[in-house]
């Protein structure tokens, strides 16, 4: 579909970087979705397995333990389930119904409770690893957590709705909405789940912090969005990049893969700059940020390597991107 469309060069001066653990961690977790059924057909166990959701988390979190990798890993894995759930019985076109699974997805969250029969896969599942999620951490950063995945929740709802009313939303619109969608700010969170990191909540709502983490995630966005054009035009998704810019600035497709390539590189620029300027809180603090920042920068460039690795976006992610 695409033959004829050429990628731009992008540029991430991220190193790379692959835990050890990160075959044990996929192991793992496909024992873990066939325990809770939650792949309900034989195209979904392909799509799960070839995914290889271990090799984004070794590549996040390269230093983290086994059990800390595959804390992360699990909860991945849950989001696809939830994100399949989703494809499959077409909840997002549904706003009513995606609504109604997500409202009570955040009370099972809000008041955890032990797994009954009565509970769905996807419930017991979430019950399950959300404890596990819970035992590890304070109880400021789960109601931070929880904050986000309800964020995280709107952003669905509000790409559900476009579905439905066939709305293309506005650039401005879509890259504000896009940062929930993505979900990386969940995964934002988990770096300091992960890599036993704590920093006080005034340094992580410090402006630099704040941008740094809108700015990785534009990163990883981005990224995606460029190199997931083909199944997005596929499947008559308007949420991507390319496709808003091409259709708000009446484009044609080359020129907004370049603009989205140009948006991709001038944010992965405006990362370096700022991470460079930020303010010092202290030397043990300091310390700590600088285990977070490049928890941000592994996410950016492991985000960059699966793709290549698995040729999760088919032959438009063939290209590589530069380090420097």
């Amino acid at each position: 579909m695409l033959e004829n469309i050429q990628i731009p060069d992008l540029i991430c001066p991220f190193p790379s970087a692959l835990s050890p653990y990160t075959e044990a961690v996929q192991e793992n977790i496909n024992g873990w979705m066939e325990s809770y059924h939650l792949l309900k057909t034989e195209l979904a166990v392909k799509r799960f397995k070839a995914g290889k959701f271990a090799w984004t988390t070794g590549r996040a979190h390269p230093t983290a333990s086994f059990e800390d990798i595959l804390l992360v890993a699990t909860w991945m894995s849950w989001l696809f389930m939830l994100d399949d759930l989703c494809d499959e019985e077409e909840l997002g076109r549904h706003p009513e119904r995606l609504q109604a699974l997500h409202t009570d997805l955040i009370q099972h969250m809000n008041h955890p409770k032990m797994m009954t029969a009565e509970d769905s896969n996807i419930i017991s599942s979430l019950i399950e690893i959300w404890g596990r999620m819970r035992t590890q951490a304070t109880p400021q950063w789960v109601e931070r957590f929880m904050q986000t995945f309800d964020d995280y929740a709107r952003g669905c709802l509000w790409e559900a709705n476009n579905r439905a009313r066939n709305i293309i939303p506005s650039a401005a619109d879509y890259m504000e909405m896009r940062r929930l969608t993505s979900a990386l700010y969940i995964f934002f969170d988990l770096i300091e789940l992960a890599d036993h990191i704590q920093l006080p909540a005034e340094v992580l709502d410090h402006d630099s912090v704040r941008q740094l983490k809108l700015l990785a995630n534009d990163g990883v966005a981005w990224f995606n969005d460029i190199v997931s054009l083909e199944k997005e035009l596929r499947t008559n998704d308007v949420h991507n990049l390319v496709i808003v810019l091409q259709h708000e600035h009446q484009l044609t497709l080359q020129q907004a893969i370049d603009n989205a390539a140009q948006i991709f590189n001038e944010r992965i620029q405006l990362y370096c700059d700022l991470e460079a300027q930020v303010p010092s809180f202290g030397t043990e603090i300091d310390g700590e940020l600088a285990r977070y920042l490049a928890g941000l920068r592994y996410w950016v460039r492991g985000n960059i390597d699966w793709s290549y690795e698995t040729g999760r976006y088919g032959q438009t992610s063939k290209q590589p991107v530069s380090q420097k």
